[in-house]
């Protein structure tokens, strides 16, 4: 990039100086609102931004074009900083590994984009939009969609440890209830747990509870789907007992309907 022409109102200087010609305009807004000290405003998204210097610093070549430190520059040309200017001599792979940087550097600025989409798929759920119709506005999979509400949900019930993990901890207790969660989350914490070891811990945790009911799913399921479980907060941990309630009640239930009468399936009518 290029200084700009002379004939610009905004005037950049090599020396470090940063002026403005009498004649600039002033910026005026046309909805009336007037201008506003931006540091006055607070994002409803979350979003915080980054503390800059007072001067900025850039990098130019032989030819006095800014090869390193871009972001910055515009920074402070927008916010009518100073700009303090080093020059460099770059051969073919300098300059590369200069543009691979100021790549990743100009990738910061899409850091907030997890906040934006989790802010967007928080505002569907309340408002009770199907989780393809808010994918397909995204641009997103539904899947993906769903993971995002997933975290959400767990940063909400636990936002003290959720702060001290990331997001691929988070989604990696999803599944749990919420007491469970708090559970694996504080052993992640204490234990300095990596994703990888926290999905493992939780695989165990799953096996042991499987272990404890044996192949009587079916009947958890039940507990869940039926609301049982709300009723009973502490029932994983009486589970067989659960289970064993659940088999005798399906065996009065099949030896009440064994003595009831049958309806004459041609007429409707008991035989």
């Amino acid at each position: 990039m290029s200084a700009k022409p002379a004939a610009d109102a905004r005037q950049l200087s090599l020396d470090g100086d940063f002026t403005l010609t009498p004649d600039e305009p002033v910026p005026t807004r046309s909805e009336g609102t007037g201008r506003v000290d931006p540091r006055s405003l607070k994002s409803a998204y979350g979003v915080e931004p980054p503390a800059s210097e007072e001067a900025a610093t850039v990098v130019v070549d032989k030819d006095r074009k800014v090869v390193q430190h871009h972001i910055g520059w515009l920074a402070a040309y927008a916010e009518h900083r100073p700009i303090h200017i080093s020059e460099r001599a770059y051969d073919k792979v300098a300059r590369h590994e200069a543009a691979a940087r100021e790549a990743d550097t100009a990738a910061a600025f899409t850091a907030h984009t997890r906040e934006f989409v989790e802010a967007a798929v928080i505002a569907a759920n309340d408002a009770e939009l199907p989780v393809r119709e808010t994918a397909r506005r995204l641009g997103k999979s539904a899947s993906y969609v769903t993971r995002i509400m997933g975290r959400v949900k767990v940063r909400q019930a636990h936002p003290e440890l959720a702060k001290q993990l990331t997001d691929s901890h988070l989604e990696a207790v999803v599944t749990f209830d919420c007491e469970h969660q708090r559970q694996l989350l504080e052993s992640a914490i204490a234990e300095h747990l990596s994703v990888h070891d926290l999905e493992q811990l939780a695989r165990d945790s799953r096996r042991a509870f499987r272990k404890v009911i044996g192949t009587d799913q079916r009947y958890v399921g039940l507990l869940e789907s039926t609301g049982l479980s709300r009723l009973a907060p502490d029932w994983k941990d009486k589970a067989p007992d659960w289970v064993a309630w659940f088999k005798a009640a399906q065996r009065a239930t099949e030896a009440d309907a064994r003595s009831l009468p049958h309806g004459n399936k041609r007429h409707g009518r008991a035989a």
